[in-house]
């Protein structure tokens, strides 16, 4: 079918939230969140569902599946989907796509990229990239305050559905209508690493540290729960709790993701590419003299801004072998910036896409993030499969799109959780260098973790240290 860009306007909705109740527990569905109204962080909310086409790569298999057909293929995940993806679709300038690829890359995908199979590839059983090629999706541009139904034209499912999409989407049923059965989180938060094992990866991190074999790498530790209920009254709890400027929810046949992400990773727009490597982070504290005081002392922490040196370093090096020579430039370094429960130091860079590349181009050469390996990223991530007993899946990899027209905006998923099979999987990392002390470390991971399942059961939790 040739493409040909339709749009249709929609009532304006203050809430992407509320739009996206209409498709909430349809297979495939994909809400980009910018936060909430009282606590926006971005401009655009994004929600797609009823897929074209999945991709799924598991190991070195990628299974490419449609309506009537399903196929498998040992290629390079990224160039099927540029294949699926196909030739660009000029899109009108107000919007960032009008269709596209939707959907995660997780951490261990790295592995497949390399052309090298981990040995914590699977960990959760899940795959490895997961993405569905949407034909529509919904627009909602609260800068501009208007909201839009868009199209590439590819399916005939979308012209006959169209009637019906602008109808569902101009009057969702009232919240209440679509409500579940809360997400409700049992006592007894589990980790993979206990204080004895972290302090064993912790040392054996540090060997390698001290030996200059990298200048800083992250240790992550796993924590699961037991849960029962509707992961999307849960997600809709995080993001009023904790707005997050690079949030998502992913309702996907093997899983339900929610993520509540501060950090964007890379974003293409008319070929300006945009990253923005978080640093150092901490934990706020309840107390306001104390939260004061943490932040001066992470605003004047020498060590922790070397290290976020480091992180601008990298992404210069990454970003310049795809930026015409002469256009990467630091914007922002350093820049405290502090959301309800954490202060962390941000870094922005940007430069020009070089002619003969693309987004997918990018994401290839920077994935996954640098914040959440290490400095130099080889050297850190190989530190990291040594050390850490389980493959880290869709944290600390990316969530987001790229659309047809060549753009593409994907957050880092961190502060992200996988709802699978009753059990709600999630990490919390540090980073560590030279300086790093095993009890800090420790602790503000446990930290984090309690936070998180006090603000999705609305009580106090298992001790994550347990």
């Amino acid at each position: 079918m040739s493409r040909a860009i339709r749009i249709g306007s929609l009532p304006y909705a203050e809430e992407g939230s509320r739009l996206f109740e209409a498709v909430a527990h349809w297979p495939w569905s994909v809400f980009l969140d910018s936060g909430p109204a009282s606590r926006r962080h971005g401009r655009y909310d994004i929600i797609a569902a009823n897929p074209m086409t999945v991709l799924m790569t598991r190991g070195r298999l990628t299974e490419i599946r449609r309506e009537r057909e399903s196929v498998l293929s040992s290629a390079d995940p990224l160039e099927l989907l540029a294949r699926e993806l196909g030739p660009m679709v000029e899109t009108p300038d107000f919007l960032p796509l009008a269709g596209g690829c939707l959907g995660y890359f997780a951490y261990d995908l790295a592995h497949r990229l390399e052309g090298r199979h981990g040995a914590a590839s699977l960990a959760e059983g899940l795959p490895e990239m997961a993405v569905g090629l949407y034909d529509w999706v919904v627009v909602i541009d609260h800068q501009e305050r208007q909201a839009w139904l868009a199209s590439q034209g590819q399916s005939h499912d979308t012209t006959n559905m169209w009637p019906e999409l602008i109808a569902l989407f101009s009057q969702p049923p009232p919240e209440k209508s679509r409500r579940r059965h809360r997400l409700r989180v049992s006592p007894g938060l589990q980790s993979n690493l206990d204080e004895t094992a972290y302090r064993r990866c912790f040392d054996r991190m540090m060997d390698h540290l001290q030996a200059g074999d990298c200048r800083q790498v992250t240790l992550s530790r796993r924590f699961d729960v037991n849960t029962s209920g509707d992961p999307w009254n849960g997600y809709k709890r995080l993001r009023m709790l904790n707005p997050a400027a690079f949030g998502a929810f992913l309702r996907l046949p093997d899983c339900t993701v929610l993520s509540n992400s501060p950090e964007r990773f890379l974003r293409v727009h008319e070929g300006r590419v945009e990253a923005s490597p978080v640093g150092a982070a901490r934990s706020r504290s309840r107390d306001a003299l104390s939260d004061a005081d943490l932040m001066r002392r992470l605003l004047q922490d020498t060590g922790e801004k070397a290290a976020s040196d480091a992180l601008i370093q990298l992404m210069q090096q990454d970003l310049s072998r795809f930026c015409r020579q002469g256009t990467v430039r630091v914007l922002e370094r350093h820049r405290l910036e502090s959301s309800a429960h954490v202060h962390h130091l941000i870094n922005r860079l940007s430069g020009e896409l070089d002619a003969p590349y693309n987004a997918l181009d990018a994401l290839r050469v920077c994935f996954p993030g640098a914040s959440t390996t290490g400095t130099p990223r080889q050297q850190a991530m190989q530190i990291i499969d040594e050390v850490e007993p389980c493959g880290r899946g869709i944290c600390s990899g990316a969530i987001g799109y790229l659309g047809g027209n060549g753009h593409m905006d994907l957050n880092v998923a961190v502060h992200t959780l996988v709802h699978t099979r009753g059990k709600l999987r999630f990490s919390a990392a540090g980073n560590l260098t030279e300086e790093s002390a095993a009890e800090d470390s420790y602790a503000e991971t446990s930290e984090r973790a309690d936070t998180l399942m006090q603000m999705l059961a609305l009580r106090e939790v298992g001790n994550a240290r347990d």
